[in-house]
């Protein structure tokens, strides 16, 4: 399973018109935090896959407006056979 992993700063060239040949396959977007919520929207849109996230020490920001997916701090998941901690 291929997983793309993002946290701290956002890259503008993963929602880019053009995207590199190994990004092609993502399965899904792991969230290691402090990104905003509507940049992890734009990527479950943009990848068509589900997001799993933490939330950073700079997520408070959040509120009310939560990114789409699963908040998975203080769990063990596992997807597709991969166990995530």
């Amino acid at each position: 399973m291929t997983v793309l992993a993002v946290g701290d700063e956002v890259d503008e060239r993963l929602l880019g018109d053009s995207l590199p040949e190994r990004l092609r396959g993502v399965r899904l977007l792991l969230s290691c935090g402090d990104l905003p919520a509507d940049y992890l929207e734009a990527l479950v849109d943009r990848f068509q896959v589900p997001l799993l996230y933490v939330r950073g020490n700079h997520d408070h920001r959040y509120g009310e407006a939560t990114p789409p997916g699963d908040n998975i701090h203080g769990r063990i998941i596992t997807v597709g056979g991969l166990r995530i901690l």
